[in-house]
C-alpha cells in the first residue's frame, strides 16, 4: 500500500524562512572569532602615549589623615586592594602618600604599636604629582625616572583626584594585545607539555 503524496499547489505560496535563522549559535559564534583572527591586530606607538590620565577610567582616591594609625590605613589597603592611600589635610590639600613600599622599607621588622603609629611618621611628603591634563607618557617618564609605583592627579589647589598605578599602566598597554593575552592558559607549560615533560 502506498501512502498518498501530499502536494503544495503550484499557486499556494509557501512561507519561507531566512536560512540564517536556521545556523546554530555556536557557528556564528565560531564566525566571529575567525573574523576577529582575520582583522588586523591594534598595535601600541608612541601617539597611544599621549592618552589623557582622564581617559584611563581611574577609580577615586582613597584619602586619610596623618593622624589615622597604621592599623587603619593596612586594613583599608588590605579590603580595597590598594597599593596606596593618600594622606590630605582638613582642607583635602594633598600631603603625602603612603604606601607598601614605606610599610616594607620604614615599618616592617620594627616592634612597632600599630594602634599608635601615625601615618604621618612614616609617609613621604610631599610626592610628585601629575595634574589630569598630563597624559601617559608623562606618568611613564615618573616612574621610571623616579622609581614610583603610584603617582597622585591633583587639581590645580592641590587636591587628589585620582592615582594611576603601575597596574593601570599595563591594564592600558594589555588592551592592545588582548587576544593575545586573554586567551593564554594559565601557565606556558599548559601550551607546551613538552616544557613540562622535560623538567
Amino acid at each position: 500500500m502506498v501512502q498518498n503524496e501530499i502536494k503544495t499547489p503550484a499557486n499556494d505560496p509557501v512561507e519561507r524562512v531566512p536560512g540564517e535563522s536556521y545556523v546554530p549559535d555556536a557557528m556564528w559564534e565560531e564566525e566571529r572569532i575567525m573574523a576577529e583572527r582575520a582583522s588586523p591586530a591594534r598595535s601600541l606607538g608612541a601617539y597611544d602615549l599621549r592618552v589623557s590620565v582622564k581617559n584611563l577610567a581611574l577609580p577615586k582616591p582613597v584619602t586619610i589623615l596623618a593622624t589615622t594609625t597604621i592599623r587603619q590605613a593596612v586594613a583599608l589597603m588590605q579590603n580595597g586592594s590598594f597599593g596606596s592611600v593618600l594622606v590630605v589635610d582638613a582642607q583635602g590639600v594633598l600631603e603625602g602618600i603612603f604606601t607598601e613600599r614605606d610599610m616594607l622599607l620604614k615599618i616592617s621588622g620594627h616592634r612597632l604599636d600599630w594602634d599608635k603609629e601615625i601615618v604621618g611618621t612614616f609617609m613621604t611628603t610631599n610626592p610628585e604629582t601629575l595634574g589630569d591634563t598630563a597624559n601617559l607618557a608623562f606618568v611613564l617618564n615618573l616612574m621610571t625616572s623616579g622609581g614610583f609605583r603610584h603617582v597622585p592627579i591633583v587639581d590645580e589647589q592641590k587636591r587628589p583626584l585620582a592615582v594611576v598605578s603601575i597596574r593601570d599602566v599595563v591594564r592600558y598597554i594589555c588592551s592592545f594585545f588582548a587576544k593575545e593575552v586573554e586567551n593564554l592558559p594559565p601557565r606556558p607549560e599548559i601550551l607546551h607539555p613538552e616544557i613540562r615533560e622535560s623538567v
